[in-house]
Formats: C-alpha cells, structure tokens, sequence
C-alpha cells in the first residue's frame, strides 16, 4: 500500500481508517479524550459534529462566547481561539466572517442577535462544506465565474486559487459585490511572556470592506496583480 510520506499515524477498525498526517508530536491515549481532566476537554464545541451541521452545540458556543471575558475581544480573534469553538483555523474564519458580513474587528460584546443566528448558521455549514470539498468554500458556479475571468484570481486557473470567496484574494474584486478584498493584519492573542512582558501574536485576516463595512484603517491597494509571495501563503 503507497502511504502518504507526511503519515505519521494510523488507526485502522474493520469499516474505517483514521490517519494522522504531518503532525510533529502526538500521544496516544486511552479512555474518553472529552472526560474531566482529558486532553481536549478544554476544547469548545466542534464546528464539525461527527453528526452534521445540524449537530453544531449552539449552547455550548454560546455559554463559552458570551461568558464574559471575551467582551472586549474582537470576533476575529475569538473565532480562532480553540477554547471558544474547536476547528476553526484562518482560512475558515475569514470565510465564515465574510458570509455574515461581519466586521472582523466587531468586539464580542457588540454582536446582534442577527450576528450570532448567523455564525451559529455559518460556523457548522462552512466547516461542513469545506471538509466534503478538501477545503474549498466557494460553489461550483463560482468556481466557474472565476475560471472563466483572469481578473477573478492570480495567475492560471488552478484548483488552489479558485477556492475561496476572501480568503487569500487580497487586491482581487469581492465576488459579491466587486470592491477589492483586502487584508491586514489582526491581533488574535495577548500573552505575558516568561518576563512578564505583554506580547501580542497576529494573523493576517483577509475581507471585504464593504460587504463586511469595515471600519479600520485599511492597508492600500496594489495597482499590479501579483501571485502572492511563498512567505505570504505560509504567514496565513
């Protein structure tokens, strides 16, 4: 059997096979992973049930979002923050963010009933998608609007840049409305390092400023096209 070089572990049962790839460190531990005191039990509700998106624990993301210390947060920052919801990494959020319209610099404590029945929508069905397409998030016809227009993406049309409504289509027009996504860097966790000094980690969040009426300062277009650098595709 050819095996993926990046496996690095594989569970296999009669009808099923679970292989872990590229993970750099990994235990293999017994019992309930979710019982008090287990490895994940820190972790928030999973945007991807075992069950369906239909299975998303609403009140579970709630209780842990609107706790209260995440007030002052911005949604952008929280939706990565795996103790809120599980799963969610960058490509996700910008995606689940743009189809809510929501300005990722939104503070928690600032959310609409609207913003919430919409994320408690959106979290799972995006999630879901993703995973059945190998983590495209866009339709078929919009990967065929794309295709079909140079201007809708860098370079050829490939499969990796006919994936996303955002998401690294910096400087590209929105698919939605047609202004230009752009992206900028975000605070997403504040830490005191070993010498109590205040650090901050940053990902480069990617958006539409209309659709999602963004209101920070916004990082200037770039006139040329360009296919975004190696560097900038690992940064996000």
């Amino acid at each position: 059997v050819t095996r993926d070089r990046r496996e690095r572990a594989r569970i296999e049962v009669p009808d099923a096979v679970a292989v872990l790839l590229t993970a750099p460190k990994f235990r293999l531990l017994s019992g309930s992973p979710y019982a008090e005191g287990g490895p994940v039990a820190h972790l928030g509700p999973d945007a991807l049930p075992y069950d369906g998106p239909e299975a998303f624990d609403v009140d579970a993301w709630h209780d842990r979002l609107l706790s209260g210390a995440h007030h002052e947060r911005t949604v952008g920052a929280v939706l990565l923050d795996q103790t809120v919801v599980a799963g969610i990494g960058n490509y996700l959020r910008a995606e689940i963010l743009h189809a809510c319209r929501l300005d990722p610099w939104t503070l928690v404590g600032d959310l609409t009933d609207r913003d919430l029945a919409c994320l408690n929508r959106e979290i799972p069905r995006i999630t879901a998608y993703a995973f059945a397409h190998r983590g495209r998030t866009v339709p078929p016809e919009q990967v065929e609007r794309m295709r079909g227009n140079s201007a809708l993406h860098y370079g050829e049309a490939r499969e990796h840049n006919l994936r996303h409504w955002v998401f690294r289509r910096t400087n590209l027009p929105c698919l939605v409305c047609g202004d230009t996504v752009r992206q900028k860097k975000q605070v997403t966790r504040r830490y005191e390092d070993a010498e109590g000094k205040l650090e901050e980690k940053k990902r480069p969040i990617y958006f539409c400023p209309t659709c999602q009426t963004t209101t920070v300062d916004l990082p200037p277009v770039r006139k040329k096209k360009r296919t975004p650098s190696r560097r900038a595709s690992a940064d996000a």
